[in-house]
């Protein structure tokens, strides 16, 4: 009996799981169904377990395939650099790498820097992936590539760079500030509707500061909608369903594209929010790794200078 799975197996397993299909991944790995079927049985007799629950409809990872899965990831993304490093000892930058950011950040920021990456780098692919700060494991695999996250440090194994942080402010549509009125007090938020979040560094108590007087807002628990996403908040007050959080940089810049949203209680203090690059510790780090990270710090630390305008409102 074989014990252990070869490499290109591994990539198999994993390209399977994120692709949810075998036909798909066949298609990614330019080859057949039945080639992808058989590395997987034999990676499952190599490691005398199943790691995919599959029927005709469905493939679901067993719990051996879930930790399968994260390792192997871990692994793959290790071997691809060292074998770029031996390949590339002139330190070109090219291969492949992957941002992960919230959805606000993916709408109006990172498109447009990852293009301008990709078009720098000629040998270059990038990927953009919208997800949310409050979606992630220390196991989740986006870890091996970036992730753009806020609030709190959750696991000290994973490599953290502070980046500038989120300033925060409050908005409303004027229509919805007509019909309701304008809250001169945060106090006065009890009595309107506030488009919740329960994101990481957002959720529980908000707080105000204004010359030495600090008001604590602690109706962030209530039932009804809870998200974890800034932009599904924004786009609901747009529509005067009620008041939003916003990021500071992201009106001011462009104030046209929304006359019709007006910023509240702007001589009250919102703490900011940390923001961090995290990635997982390795022992290579790639050409691309090193030049995108300084890349996207810099493209985050400066978004809201002068040098960055673009045809859309950053945050």
């Amino acid at each position: 009996m074989r014990v252990s799975g070869k490499i290109d197996e591994w990539i198999v397993f994993v390209k399977v799981v994120e692709t949810g299909s075998f036909s798909l991944a066949a298609q990614e790995l330019n080859t057949s169904v039945s080639s992808v079927s058989k590395k997987i049985s034999r990676l499952e007799e190599g490691v005398n377990t199943h790691l995919l629950h599959r029927d005709t409809r469905s493939i679901e990872l067993t719990e051996a395939g879930m930790i399968a899965y994260e390792k192997a990831v871990v692994i793959i993304e290790m071997m691809t650099d060292l074998v770029h490093n031996l390949r590339n000892p002139s330190g070109t930058i090219e291969g492949s790498i992957r941002l992960t950011a919230p959805a606000m950040v993916c709408e109006f920021l990172a498109n447009y820097w990852l293009d301008e990456y990709a078009d720098r780098h000629k040998g270059v692919t990038v990927f953009l992936e919208s997800r949310e700060s409050s979606q992630f494991t220390k196991e989740s695999s986006a870890f091996d590539h970036l992730v753009l996250k806020s609030g709190i440090i959750e696991c000290e194994d994973l490599i953290h760079r502070e980046l500038n942080p989120l300033k925060l402010s409050l908005c409303a549509a004027r229509g919805y500030v007509s019909r309701y009125g304008k809250p001169q007090h945060p106090s006065e938020l009890l009595k309107h509707r506030f488009l919740h979040l329960y994101h990481h560094g957002l959720s529980g108590e908000l707080e105000f500061f204004k010359d030495g007087e600090t008001f604590t807002f602690k109706n962030l628990n209530q039932t009804g909608f809870l998200t974890d996403s800034l932009l599904a908040t924004f786009n609901l007050m747009l529509q005067e369903r009620g008041i939003s959080l916003i990021s500071s940089g992201f009106l001011l810049r462009k104030p046209e594209n929304y006359n019709q949203v007006i910023t509240l209680l702007d001589d009250w203090m919102i703490p900011t929010v940390p923001v961090y690059l995290v990635w997982r510790q390795r022992k290579y780090y790639s050409p691309l790794f090193r030049d995108f990270v300084n890349f996207i710090s810099e493209k985050w630390n400066n978004r809201d200078s002068i040098s960055q305008i673009s045809i859309q409102t950053p945050i």
